[in-house]
C-alpha cells in the first residue's frame, strides 16, 4: 500500500498536543494544577476579605468559590492554548523540511518505508507500539518519544485499510 500526503503544522500541533495531554506525567500535573492550587488560595482569599478588608464571610466564600470555578473550569481548554502556541513557536525556530511537508509512506509485508524530499526511513512493523487515530491523522508510536504521522486526507483509503494494513 503506498500513500502520499501532506503534513502540515496543524497536524504536528495536534499530535504534539495529544501526545503531551495523554502521558502520565501531565495526568498528575493537571490533577495539581487544576484543583489542588486554587484550592490551596481559597481559604487565603477568605481570610484576606475578611481580615484585611473587615468584610463579610459570606461575600468572600462567594468570590472564593468564583475564583475556583473560573480557574478549574476552563483549564483544559486554556492550557491546550498556551501549549499550541509554544509549539508553534518552537517550529517557527526550527528548519521543519524533515518533519512538515509532502510525504510517501509505503507499507509492505513487515516494513514500513517513509520518504520525505529529504530523507527516507525504514521500520519494523514488530516494532509498532500503538496506533491511535485523531481525526484523519493516525499516530503511529514507535517508541514513547518517536511516531510517525499520517494524515489520512486525500490518500484514497479508508483508515481501516490503513490500520488494517499496519497492522
Amino acid at each position: 500500500m503506498k500513500l502520499n500526503y501532506d503534513l502540515t503544522e496543524k497536524d504536528y500541533i495536534d499530535f504534539s498536543v495529544y501526545h503531551h495531554q495523554s502521558s502520565e506525567s501531565y495526568k498528575k500535573q493537571s490533577l495539581w494544577l487544576r484543583y489542588v492550587i486554587p484550592a490551596v488560595f481559597m481559604p487565603v482569599i477568605v481570610l484576606i476579605g475578611t481580615r484585611i478588608f473587615k468584610q463579610s464571610v459570606y461575600l468572600w466564600l462567594v468570590i472564593a468559590l468564583g475564583f475556583y470555578a473560573y480557574w478549574t473550569i476552563p483549564f483544559n481548554k486554556r492550557h491546550r492554548k498556551l501549549l499550541s502556541k509554544e509549539i508553534k513557536v518552537s517550529l517557527g525556530r526550527m528548519d521543519n523540511r524533515a518533519r512538515l511537508g509532502q510525504k510517501n509512506l509505503e507499507i509492505l509485508d513487515d516494513i514500513i518505508i517513509i520518504h520525505d524530499g529529504h530523507n527516507q526511513e525504514v521500520i519494523a512493523k514488530s516494532v509498532i507500539q500503538d496506533i491511535v487515530v485523531n481525526g484523519d491523522v493516525i499516530y503511529v508510536y514507535i517508541s514513547s518519544v518517536q511516531a510517525i504521522l499520517i494524515a489520512n486526507r486525500n490518500t484514497g483509503y479508508q483508515t481501516e485499510a490503513i490500520l488494517t494494513a499496519l497492522k
